[in-house]
C-alpha cells in the first residue's frame, strides 16, 4: 500500500504482506509508534503463548526473536523503529526464507517483497 489505511480502532497504519494466505507474513507500522511482524500459519496452531521464534531470512543470517500468539495460528513479534528496519533490511533482495516455532517450520520465497519495502516507508513516512 502506498498511502496509510486506518483501522477500527482508529490507528494509521501502513502495511506489507508477504503471502495472500496462510501461510502469510506482515509487516506493519502504526500512528502510535508500534512497529510489528505477524505470521499466520496452519503449523503455528500450537504453539506456546509465548518463546522464541527463529527467522532464516533471505539475506541468510538466522535472526532469533521473541513472539506472542495474539490467536491461535498467529505469532506477532513486536520491534523498536530500528529494530523493525534492520529487521526489513534483510529481505530487500529476493529469496527462500522460513520461520520456526517450538519445532513447526513454515517456508516461504521472498519475491515481491524486496521491491514493495520502498512503499511500505513512503507510507510510513505519511504517518509522521
Amino acid at each position: 500500500m502506498a498511502d496509510p489505511q486506518q483501522n477500527s480502532l482508529g490507528h494509521s497504519y501502513c502495511m506489507l504482506w508477504q503471502g495472500d494466505s496462510r501461510p502469510m507474513m506482515q509487516f506493519t507500522i502504526r500512528d502510535d509508534g508500534a512497529h510489528f511482524v505477524v505470521v499466520a500459519a496452519n503449523e503455528f496452531s500450537a504453539v506456546p503463548q509465548n518463546g522464541e521464534a527463529t527467522f532464516r531470512v533471505p539475506s541468510g543470517e538466522i535472526i532469533i526473536l521473541k513472539y506472542a500468539v495474539p490467536q491461535s495460528g498467529v505469532i506477532l513479534t513486536s520491534f523498536t523503529q530500528s529494530a523493525f528496519a534492520q529487521f526489513l533490511h534483510h529481505f530487500e533482495r529476493p529469496g527462500e526464507f522460513y520461520i520456526s516455532v517450538d519445532g513447526k517450520r513454515v517456508d516461504f520465497t521472498a519475491t515481491e517483497t524486496a521491491p514493495m519495502i520502498a512503499t511500505l516507508w513512503q507510507c510510513a513516512a505519511a504517518l509522521e
